[in-house]
């Protein structure tokens, strides 16, 4: 493109968002390549509901199963990392601190 190209910044009107499918999940994964920022949201479902305290004490390995996968590029990772950080202080300051793993 040549240095006299101008963009015009227009509004995003999102669309019917309460109609896209709502997925729990409580794990994650991401990975990079130098385009694109993948993003794997899984469910990991605890074996005690099913299994002795013998099967559970010898288990070495549990399925994380795939509920979703995303792919984006660079800048919109950077943006999902930015709202997560500003949601994540609002939600602190409102509820206390998350403790994680």
């Amino acid at each position: 493109m040549s240095p006299e190209t101008q963009y015009k910044e227009l509004l995003v009107v999102r669309k019917n968002p309460d109609k896209v499918k709502l997925l729990f999940a409580n794990d994650f994964l991401a990975s990079h390549t130098e385009n694109a920022f993948y993003f794997v949201f899984s469910i990991i479902e605890p074996p005690t509901m099913v299994m002795s305290k013998e099967e559970i004490d010898s288990l070495t390995s549990i399925e994380a199963v795939a509920v979703l996968r995303a792919v984006v590029p660079p800048d919109v990772a950077k943006k999902i990392v930015a709202a997560l950080s500003a949601n994540l202080k609002t939600y602190e300051e409102k509820f206390g601190s998350i403790e994680t793993d």
